[in-house]
């Protein structure tokens, strides 16, 4: 789909940020995972569509990324990026939402929970959870930081020799600024979440891996801590296919239903 001229924009304390609306009913953020877009991640990966026929869904590209804006102080990352979803909501004058986070998104995400947990109905995670470990941030950042002008980002992250996604992955890494990804990397140090917030968690929560995803092992922390905190693995698919798999969609839908059903 292309996003020419159906896109919307709104100002989130200086940084342009782009997203897109469609549905009627309950509402539901989409917040895409690192390097991707609201594009890749969401309508290419069909989320989109099959939760606007139930739902208002609003995709949007998180700042650094995509048709947002891309400063390269990380003081303008990490508690930010959570504020450009509350400003968001805000613009569209919305209550309360649900939203489902994929990788970054999805650790971005529940940081709302210690944040702003009254403006949410529930959270669906993909391919993420409870992060404690600060230093692949800095690991990642640094490698950004040492990318030189018009260099392919892809190749730092798949070197030659090393197996390689689809050539249209690869383009929409390399669509990239490397210095703002490097400064999302840094900001994300002010994003771990307080036990306590999940001890005392209210907010449905649905944490989704695929079977082979290293990041469950996130999911996996949160069981006996979390309150209200469901996992799910999806068997035969990793942290690359799941985000476009049915399996997904069919969990975040049959998940929110009943949230909604509950509420009732």
């Amino acid at each position: 789909m292309s996003l020419t001229g159906l896109a919307a924009y709104f100002d989130s304390a200086g940084v342009k940020i782009r997203y897109l609306m469609r549905g009627e009913g309950e509402p539901v953020i989409l917040l895409h995972g690192f390097i991707m877009n609201m594009a890749s991640n969401w309508i290419d990966g069909g989320v989109f569509e099959a939760l606007s026929d139930e739902y208002r869904v609003v995709a949007f590209d998180l700042r650094g990324h995509g048709g947002s804006g891309k400063p390269h102080d990380a003081e303008r990352y990490g508690l930010e990026m959570i504020n450009d979803v509350l400003r968001l909501i805000d613009d569209l004058e919305l209550e309360r939402v649900h939203v489902v986070g994929y990788s970054l998104g999805g650790i971005l995400a529940l940081k709302l929970i210690d944040l702003a947990p009254e403006r949410l109905f529930s959270l669906v995670l993909g391919g993420a959870g409870w992060v404690r470990d600060d230093q692949q941030w800095k690991r990642l950042a640094e490698m950004l930081e040492n990318i030189k002008p018009g260099e392919s980002i892809s190749s730092h992250f798949w070197p030659p020799g090393s197996p390689s996604p689809p050539r249209e992955i690869q383009q929409i890494v390399d669509n990239n600024d490397s210095l703002a990804l490097a400064a999302v990397s840094r900001g994300m140090v002010n994003v771990n979440v307080a036990e306590d917030a999940l001890r005392t968690n209210r907010v449905p929560i649905l944490g989704v891996f695929g079977e082979h995803d290293p990041h469950q092992a996130e999911g996996t922390a949160m069981k006996g801590i979390a309150r209200n905190f469901t996992m799910q693995l999806v068997p035969g698919l990793d942290h690359d296919t799941l985000a476009g798999s049915e399996a997904f969609r069919a969990a975040i839908r049959k998940f929110i239903a009943k949230v909604v059903a509950d509420r009732a």
